[in-house]
């Protein structure tokens, strides 16, 4: 049973406490720890200067005088090795004309030492709700040593006031966790972030230095966190990036060179490659680089963005995460079903957080409602409880696996890829070429894209057609949790609702299994794919013909119709402006071959303006 929310300081070592009713702004609150050291910050309404007490069993240990007057400060304390075995718990107090305010971290453990940490996002704009997952995240009681936002933590990353009401609610956790954040598109106006890149300090100088603190990664005991930005960098960025951009170098580099005594590798990022909210389809230039994870070592992708909680596996095996339960207004999820490019085990609206454990070569994530309860979980690395040793182990195909996939027994735990050897991408020229390659399985517009993973090559994309366009296109929807009153409305495109007051779905029925991705759950017979369930949330389209499938390298057959229908599409919950496609010949096999590599880019040059960014 969790400890009732007023119970949650008495929980943290040491507790955020207020001395006086004015003084510190925002914070403090925590970020860049490692092993030696970690950034104390805070934000003044005007400028100040202060003190910080710090050590091991008493704050008074060690001071820092803050000197300059300013009104945003960073304190770095460095050399806290040599105070402390690394992953030692400190206590400090931040004193601000006469207010006190005091919280505890803990250093970054060295080798395989146990911790847990956070994984939320998209906060935003609803009170009531975000308070609610505060509250939760300070009822744990396991040993919460860091915290990953997913992004989205104000609705308007240029207000001010609405990064007060975030740190107001926040107080009490980001005094006591450090925390990384994976910007969202909801920190970003215009495609700068100033914000939230002063409000935050990442590490820039963990090789390969990647220079910008919107993508970097982090060594925290034996886990690497890369976190990458799609907000306001892009792999392609510009005509002089055709063949290199500055992230994509940098992500190549940290993909094929893992930090040393790591045993897990985890990805985030805001956007996800897959997505379960009506109108959306997930991020597509992330899609592309799946396989190279999987054969980089990347254990999980966990994402944002979209306000409910998913998890299954890739195409290539791989987990990924969804959750933006984090506090803002809930998203209709389309619940399980089948899909051509990954396997679908959780998801439902709920608010909500991941909790990750950590314990040597084994890792556990616990999807974790309101209540603190486990809706869903999947662990690997548990040599001395195996789910696998071979991939008969985990039996027959799941409910709601991609077709013709087949299980893989990956240290030690079930992991299910979809059929290899085809392909969802399809080249072009034209905008033409691909109205005639996937224009019966796309709902919206089809247009010939930007390069994806290969620069050479431009792609066909699908613009599923907006979620809503005025409020009164969500108004006759039930309420994602049932039974829960509230009202929609029609934000940036997407219908979101917000409840009167915190709701919470109904506990999982024995159809949806805590741990859905345990061999149990694998030996549940797969759905006929054209059942009416099924068709209800996906339309019955017609495969490609062959003439048109023959425009890829790699022709669809008949069964691969739902992977190009939802593989190509793209994410139209980005708001890019309206762009018309590239006006190119028709590229047919023989045609590409005769243009060369040359020509080719040549052509690609010369059309660069018209690319749209992801």
């Amino acid at each position: 049973m969790r400890a009732a929310s007023w119970l949650a300081p008495l929980l943290l070592a040491v507790p955020l406490e207020l001395h006086a009713d004015a003084g510190i702004f925002r914070g403090p609150y925590l970020n860049n720890v490692t092993s030696d050291a970690i950034t104390v910050l805070f934000e003044n309404p005007t400028a100040v200067t202060g003190v910080l007490r710090y050590g091991v069993n008493q704050p008074n240990e060690q001071t820092v005088t803050i000197s300059t007057a300013q009104k945003h400060h960073e304190i770095r304390l460095t050399g806290l090795a040599a105070l402390a075995t690394p992953g030692s718990r400190f206590v400090y107090e931040l004193e601000v004309d006469g207010v006190v305010r005091s919280g505890t971290f803990y250093t970054a453990p060295t080798g395989r030492t146990p911790f847990s940490f956070i994984a939320y996002g998209d906060n935003r704009s609803s009170e009531p709700q975000h308070q609610a997952v505060v509250d939760a995240l300070l009822a744990e009681t396991g040993p919460i040593r860091l915290a990953m936002s997913t992004g989205d933590m104000v609705s308007s990353g240029d207000n001010e006031p609405q990064w007060d009401d975030f740190f107001r609610i926040e107080a009490p956790f980001l005094a006591n966790t450090p925390t990384f954040l994976a910007i969202g598109n909801h920190e970003v106006d215009r495609r700068n972030w100033d914000i939230g890149r002063r409000i935050f300090q990442h590490p820039v100088n963990v090789p390969p230095a990647s220079g910008d603190e919107s993508y970097y990664r982090v060594a925290y005991g034996n886990v690497e966190l890369i976190v990458i930005n799609v907000e306001t960098e892009t792999l392609y960025n510009g005509i002089l990036s055709l063949l290199a951009g500055d992230q994509e170098d940098w992500l190549e580099e940290v993909l094929a060179n893992p930090l040393p005594n790591v045993d897990h590798r985890f990805v985030f990022i805001h956007q996800g490659p897959y997505s379960s909210k009506p109108g959306r389809n997930g991020n597509f230039w992330l899609r592309q680089w799946i396989e190279l994870f999987k054969m980089s070592g990347i254990d999980a992708v966990i994402s944002g963005h979209d306000h409910y909680a998913e998890w299954g596996f890739s195409k290539y095996g791989v987990p990924y995460f969804i959750h933006g339960g984090g506090g803002a207004p809930l998203y209709d999820n389309k619940g399980l079903r089948v899909e051509g490019d990954h396997t679908i085990n959780y998801g439902i609206s709920e608010l909500g957080y991941i909790l990750i454990g950590i314990d040597g070569e084994k890792a556990r994530f616990e999807l974790k409602n309101l209540s603190g309860g486990v809706v869903a979980s999947f662990e690997y690395g548990n040599a001395a409880q195996p789910q696998c040793s071979i991939a008969a182990d985990c039996g027959g195909p799941p409910a709601f696996g991609c077709p013709g996939g087949s299980w893989e027994c990956h240290r030690s735990a079930c992991r299910y890829t979809c059929e290899q050897g085809t392909s969802s991408l399809v080249t072009c020229l034209t905008d033409q070429a691909c109205v005639s390659a996937i224009g019966a399985q796309c709902p919206g517009d089809v247009r010939c894209e930007r390069p994806g993973i290969n620069p050479l090559e431009y792609y066909c994309a699908c613009d599923i057609p907006p979620d809503c366009t005025q409020n009164a296109d969500c108004a006759n929807r039930p309420p994602p949790i049932e039974g829960c009153a509230g009202t929609w409305a029609c934000q940036d495109d997407v219908c979101e609702f917000s409840p009167v007051v915190v709701c919470e779905p109904p506990a999982p029925d024995a159809g949806v299994p805590e741990d859905a991705g345990s061999a149990e759950d694998a030996a549940a017979p797969t759905p006929d794919l054209g059942t009416a369930a099924d068709a209800a949330e996906s339309p019955d389209v017609p495969s490609p013909s062959p003439d048109a499938a023959s425009s890829s390298p790699d022709a669809h057959d008949a069964h691969d119709a739902p992977d190009a229908a939802t593989s190509i599409a793209r994410d139209a919950g980005v708001n890019d402006p309206p762009e018309e496609g590239c006006a190119c010949g028709v590229l047919e096999p023989a045609t590409a071959g005769g243009l060369g590599h040359l020509a080719w880019l040549l052509l690609a040059l010369l059309l660069w303006p018209r690319r749209r960014h992801f």
